[in-house]
């Protein structure tokens, strides 16, 4: 396999995100966004979402879930410990975590229904969240050594 050759950006921007604290904010970023898009009441989400992105959800779920697993495993697990066991964890915990929002939709609170095609969706994204860093370090073509024969 062959190794891409890296330009500027792309070497800025990986040295960027390997930075806890950026990992750590854009972890918590997606986890507060999840939370409040997940909590806000049905007049709000009337307001502020047409009827033809309501309907297509299913995506945005799938893929917010994605996202916030694997965001959690990049900034909160260490490489060497980023093993199945772990993966298996992560995805359920967010699996836990989008059927207790679903269940709180259906609060008078929130005034929303609470739908399980919404949480078969959360569960498949973190699912995908938990196996992409998997596949990525897979492809990782390891450094060259530094030791001279």
């Amino acid at each position: 396999m062959k190794r891409i050759p890296e330009n500027a950006v792309t070497r800025a921007a990986r040295d960027v995100f390997r930075s806890v604290p950026v990992r750590n904010t854009a972890f918590f970023s997606a986890l507060a966004a999840i939370l409040a898009l997940s909590l806000l009441p049905r007049a709000a989400v009337d307001a502020a979402f047409s009827a033809e992105v309501q309907a297509r959800d299913h995506a945005f779920h799938a893929f917010a879930y994605a996202a916030l697993t694997a965001l959690f495993l990049a900034a909160r697990v260490k490489r060497e410990s980023a093993n199945a066991a772990t993966r298996a964890a992560a995805f359920a915990f967010f699996t836990l975590l989008g059927g207790v929002l679903e269940l709180l939709q259906a609060t008078p609170f929130v005034n929303r229904s609470a739908s399980w095609g919404d949480a078969a969706h959360n569960a498949a994204g973190a699912a995908a969240g938990a196996l992409l860093p998997a596949f990525f370090l897979l492809r990782r073509v390891p450094p060259k050594s530094d030791v001279s024969s």
